[in-house]
């Protein structure tokens, strides 16, 4: 072959980008560097999450939020819909609600404008899914979200009875159906946020035991995952519970490094506790001093509580302390080594990943060993 210059490269290459433009359409080929976009985030409104993520939840992707049972993965979806509606007047928001378990009050009570929120309750997979690929295709959306995966039945377990059910007809549908997604959310620019649920494997004594239920396809196609799981519940006096304590772990992220979490408070009937979360962050990243019996911000004497609830009491009733101290977090944060800041360092979602991959490899060195022996013994039986 005849050899090129940069230069003939470089022209050879734009004549056939505007040969596929004309076959196919502009920018479905592009040279990175001159055209490329950058990925736009969408911001969760979650001040801790956001840092988590490095770049909050990019539009045109995939997103999945994991978790287990009362873990805050609906209220995270509707917060950031709600941040979006408020941050873009003519934003509307698709929700595909599968579980049919949406509560359009608590969802008013988190921001969301009810009047730009579009709910699907399609009992059918099938046509949920269809309904919520072609409301993305449509570009109406800047939001859309499939609540959940766990949830969709298809047309085929509707009609047979439980006991006849086919194992991974849900797997398989799904995994037909994330290429388009995929697809129509690219070409839109519209955020998918996926909820999933977590189950147990039965009778696992060594490795991950957590599992979900709808394959393993989902997982190549998320931009972003999020593992989100209950800590405790914070009860009052007289032991009424107000508000869960959760942990949010970023097991993959392509537009960010991973494995970083963030601890948030979610009340009850109100969302997430950004008083408690910007006081938190505050905190670890050494804006106020933790003195083991007080907490502290700089030299400041009148700037002193006795403990962490009364320096987040303190917060609540100041506004303007409050955005100084958020400010100043998050200026502290960008100008931080990000690779130490908010790393999980006992992160049991990656360490379980390591041992389920450790025990594979244990197990195919285990085969090959007894497909060897076999082997020596055929041979000495000749």
């Amino acid at each position: 072959m005849k050899y090129m210059t940069v230069e003939e490269k470089r022209a050879k290459l734009l004549a056939m980008q505007k040969d596929f433009a004309k076959k196919y359409g502009d920018k479905k080929s592009i040279r990175l560097g001159t055209e490329v976009e950058n990925v736009q985030p969408m911001s969760t409104g979650i001040l801790g999450l956001d840092l988590a993520l490095g770049k909050p939840m990019p539009r045109g992707r995939l997103v999945s939020i994991a978790g287990t049972e009362s873990s805050c993965k609906t209220t995270t979806a509707l917060t950031t819909i709600a941040t979006e509606m408020k941050n873009d007047p003519t934003a509307f928001a698709y929700y595909c609600d599968v579980e049919q378990a949406l509560d359009p009050e608590y969802a008013e009570a988190l921001g969301v404008d009810l009047t730009r929120l579009v709910v699907d309750s399609d009992s059918v997979g099938e046509q949920a899914l269809t309904k919520l690929r072609d409301s993305i295709a449509s570009g109406l959306y800047s939001i859309a979200v499939l609540d959940s995966t766990n949830a969709i039945c298809a047309s085929k377990q509707e009609e047979e009875t439980i006991s006849a059910t086919e194992m991974g007809i849900r797997a398989r549908l799904l995994s037909a159906t994330y290429p388009q997604l995929v697809n129509a959310c690219g070409k839109t620019n519209t955020l998918l946020i996926v909820i999933e649920q977590i189950r147990k494997k039965i009778g696992v004594m060594f490795g991950n035991p957590e599992t979900n239920t709808v394959g393993e396809a989902g997982k190549f196609y998320m931009t972003q995952r999020l593992m989100m799981r209950r800590q405790t519940k914070v009860e009052e006096e007289g032991g009424i519970a107000v508000s869960n304590e959760v942990k949010c772990s970023v097991i993959k992220n392509k537009v960010s490094p991973p494995f970083r979490k963030c601890d948030l408070v979610c009340i009850y009937g109100q969302g997430f506790d950004r008083v408690t979360d910007t006081a938190n962050l505050a905190i670890q990243l050494d804006v106020v001093q933790d003195k083991g019996h007080s907490y502290k911000k700089g030299t400041d004497e009148e700037k002193k509580w006795k403990s962490k609830d009364e320096f987040i009491k303190y917060l609540s009733a100041n506004e303007d302390f409050y955005e100084e101290i958020r400010k100043v977090t998050l200026d502290k944060y960008n100008n931080s080594d990000k690779k130490s800041v908010m790393q999980d360092d006992d992160d049991t979602d990656r360490k379980n990943a390591e041992k389920e991959k450790l025990d594979d490899l244990k197990t195919t060195s285990k085969d090959n060993s007894s497909i060897s022996n076999g082997d020596d013994e055929f041979k000495e039986d000749e």
